[in-house]
């Protein structure tokens, strides 16, 4: 029998799983896989991501690279960057995701097939944002707006469109809204246009920053 039928040529470089023949072994070609190979390096991350930043995603990976960040526990570990490598045709209707791959270069095996690893990227980049807790911001019948607070304690309902919600923080831009502006965070049900507040402390049992209906002294 010519030697060529009887190698097996790997079809790509990797590393080899448990072998699941020994000698003696009937193989066909219909029947199991003799071995596993899985590609170490590069490798890929697949994640998911909300339908919200479809658009977003898109546009970055239009222009360039998305750089894309892998996070390993125990936390203090060095993360490994890598690029947005893929987006799906279809968003999944039943969770409202959509499911992206992002390669690695990966020669020293710190990721492994199978393995959990926490995934960040920034798909766009807004300077100059201003971000207030997303408590903070009010539905009005026409539009959302903040209370913000003036110097004689007086508060006024600001317009504000609503770029982004992440974490708790909401970015937030309008004509009114200024850096270091204060703005009402609870009690907001209670309030009016020039209602009088004060600032929650200590001797009122709330949390600094907390803004409170002041009540008329009669």
């Amino acid at each position: 029998m010519a030697r060529g039928f009887g190698d097996i040529v790997a079809p790509i470089a990797g590393r080899t799983g448990a072998v699941a023949v020994y000698p003696g072994s009937l193989v066909q070609p219909s029947g199991p896989p003799l071995v596993g190979i899985t590609r170490i390096d590069p490798i890929n991350v697949s994640f998911t991501l909300p339908e919200r930043e479809l658009g977003a995603l898109q546009a970055a990976f239009a222009t360039g690279p998305v750089t894309v960040t892998a996070h390993f526990d125990p936390p203090g570990q060095p993360a490994l960057e890598g690029r947005l490598s893929f987006i799906d045709n279809s968003v999944d209707s039943a969770s409202g995701t959509i499911r992206v791959k992002a390669s690695f270069a990966n020669p020293d095996g710190r990721l492994w097939p199978g393995m959990f690893v926490k995934v960040s990227l920034s798909p766009r980049t807004l300077g100059g944002a201003l971000t207030v807790p997303a408590q903070a911001v009010q539905t009005g019948p026409e539009q959302k707006f903040l209370y913000a607070i003036g110097e004689d304690g007086k508060v006024k309902a600001v317009p504000v469109r609503v770029l982004l919600v992440q974490d708790g923080i909401a970015l937030v831009e309008g004509a009114g809204v200024v850096a270091g502006m204060r703005v009402v965070l609870e009690g907001a049900q209670n309030l009016r246009p020039d209602s009088e507040v004060k600032e929650g402390g200590n001797e009122t049992g709330n949390e600094p920053g907390q803004a409170k209906k002041k009540k008329d002294k009669s």
